[in-house]
């Protein structure tokens, strides 16, 4: 189960980013210690239950979560359009309003 603050996460929905489910991003607050990942919520479930998704490298294990293959296979095209800009999101270089602005659908 995933034990982040929603308060401190920006949500963006299936509209925004052509997936189906919800992307849950955030700024590092570990202090360097955690390396870039988002959050991948699966249509109405809880957000405890989301999949969390490096946001650089291998995004393999997601699938031991019993996330589909054509889920991830969507999931690792969207990141790889917006990385740039989840990444200077993850710095605190731009702010949420800033990433919707630069965010790319799937669609």
């Amino acid at each position: 189960m995933i034990n982040e603050d929603p308060f401190m996460l920006t949500s963006l929905s299936s509209r925004c980013t052509g997936l189906d489910g919800t992307i849950w991003v955030k700024c590092d607050d570990s202090e360097g210690k955690d390396s870039p990942y988002l959050l991948y919520q699966k249509g109405d479930s809880d957000i405890g239950d989301s999949v969390r998704i490096p946001l650089q490298g291998d995004c393999g294990e997601a699938v031991s979560e019993g996330l589909p293959g054509n889920v991830l296979k969507d999931i690792s095209h969207w990141i790889e359009a917006n990385r740039e800009a989840l990444l200077l999101h993850w710095k605190g270089e731009i702010d949420s309003a800033d990433l919707v602005e630069k965010i790319i659908s799937n669609r």
